[in-house]
């Protein structure tokens, strides 16, 4: 489940970042049983695969379009099969539908609350002073900032929810 919010997260990340340029390149990249494959996808694809795929290189980018058609020739014959009107395909379909969602909400709020160098500093300041008081090993600021970055944009999300969860009308029926 990890690699599936990994997964997503990275698509909705890529989809809001990939550069307008491409818009103009947008071409077919391949043709699969009469559907283009746009050189759009193909990007999206590669990075929910592999964030660092060097598309550029022509023996990646071929290992890429040559993963792309056998998914793609996958999901045709599991649609002609009929695989998609399966109860639990029907519900994981509906479950992934809403993490999709829910992140590309996520990407959106951490676009409008960005991370500033400073904030990020100050927090490692603010842990440091605690970790002087207890006498406890201090690491270095640029071996912690990843993971500081990261448990901010969770609290980000964090209080967002929280925000939510005060308008919002919740049941437990018992």
């Amino acid at each position: 489940m990890t690699t599936i919010k990994s997964s997503i997260s990275a698509l909705i990340f890529s989809a809001l970042i990939l550069p307008s340029a491409f818009a103009d390149e947008d071409k077919a990249v391949a043709i699969i049983n009469g559907d283009p494959v746009m050189t759009s996808e193909l990007l999206t694809y590669a990075k929910v695969k592999n964030a660092r795929a060097d598309l550029s290189n022509d023996k990646i980018r071929k290992q890429m379009i040559q993963a792309y058609v056998g998914r793609e020739l996958l999901y045709q014959d599991a649609i002609a099969q009929k695989m998609d009107q399966l109860p639990i395909v029907k519900l994981a379909l509906e479950n992934q539908r809403h993490e999709v969602i829910s992140q590309a909400l996520i990407a959106k709020i951490v676009q409008e609350n960005p991370l500033t160098e400073e904030s990020v500093r100050a927090t490692y300041d603010k842990k440091v002073a605690e970790l002087k008081a207890d006498n406890k090993e201090i690491p270095s600021y640029e071996q912690v900032k990843p993971q500081i970055a990261e448990l901010m944009i969770k609290q980000t999300v964090a209080e967002y929810i929280q925000t939510l969860q005060k308008k919002a009308t919740i049941e437990r029926p018992k």
